[in-house]
Order: C-alpha cells, then sequence, then structure tokens
C-alpha cells in the first residue's frame, strides 16, 4: 500500500490462505487485508477476509487457480491409468498444507496397490520432516518429494 500511494497507482492485494487475527501482527492492523481491490483464491479465503478482518466484500474478487488444458495437451501425452498408479501431490511442505496425512495413508494404499508411488511435489520448511516420516514407515522407495519441476514433467512421472 505504501508502493501505491507513492506511485499512485492501485494496490492489488492477493490472498493465497487463511489468517489468523493476530495481535502481534502489526502489519495486519496497519493494512488490514485488502488493497484497492483484493483477490482471494478461493471463496472460503474471501470469506476468512471478510468476516475475521472485516474487509470489504465488495472489493474482493475470487480468481480459482486453474490450469490451461489445451496448453497441457500441447506439452504432455494423454494421461494413462496403465502400469503403476501414482499418486501426485503439490504445495508449498509446510504443516497446514497436511502432506504427512497423505504420506501416513501411504501404507494403506500400498496393501491394496503395492506397485504404487507417492510423488509430492514442492519446497519448504516440512521437507525434511516428511523425508524422514516417509523413511521411517519404510516407504522411501515408493514416496519421492520433487522440487523444481514444469507440471507436464511431473504429469508425466
Amino acid at each position: 500500500q505504501i508502493f501505491s500511494w507513492a506511485f499512485k497507482t492501485p494496490h492489488v492485494a492477493n490472498f493465497h490462505g487463511f489468517y489468523r487475527k493476530n495481535k502481534k501482527r502489526i502489519g495486519r492492523k496497519i493494512f488490514k487485508a485488502q488493497g484497492d481491490i483484493a483477490i482471494a483464491i478461493t471463496r472460503q479465503v474471501k470469506d476468512d477476509l471478510i468476516n475475521v478482518f472485516g474487509a470489504n466484500k465488495n472489493k474482493i474478487r475470487v480468481v480459482l487457480s486453474s490450469i490451461d488444458i489445451e496448453e497441457l495437451r500441447k506439452e504432455t501425452p494423454p494421461l494413462s491409468l496403465e502400469g503403476s498408479p501414482r499418486i501426485g501431490a503439490s504445495g508449498r511442505l509446510s504443516p497446514v498444507k497436511g502432506f504427512e496425512y497423505l504420506i501416513k495413508g501411504m501404507p494403506g494404499v500400498l496393501n491394496k496397490y503395492p506397485k504404487a508411488y507417492l510423488y509430492i511435489l514442492g519446497e519448504g520448511r516440512e521437507e525434511n520432516k516428511l523425508l524422514e516420516l516417509s523413511n521411517k514407515l519404510g516407504l522411501g522407495h515408493r514416496t519421492k518429494l520433487l522440487k523444481n519441476i514444469p507440471l507436464a514433467s511431473f504429469l508425466n512421472l
């Protein structure tokens, strides 16, 4: 908002998740949870901004994340369920994303589908913890953490 004010340009704020109202976070008190227009990635995030921070509902737009299927088709062959079953997930490796539960559920998947693989695409502070959990559960050979690869390559695994 400071740069917006200084350069006389609109301020567009982008919100990717849920935010706790925390009295210690002075920045949230000063800058609130909005700009001239705020973009929320889901309806739930929009509701959170309105209900928790008192953001103006008329200044928030929901813009869902998406994949351009036509572009993806140009880059990758059609997906196939033949061969080993593959489970894929992507996101920031942080506790709030719940990747540990995906890993903890993998032994049950392997009981029914012994050739299954779990691929997690992402980076973050939980990487070592997730690798340790995977190894502790004996899943090192069936669980892979990947980073810095294009989505098309991820879908081709």
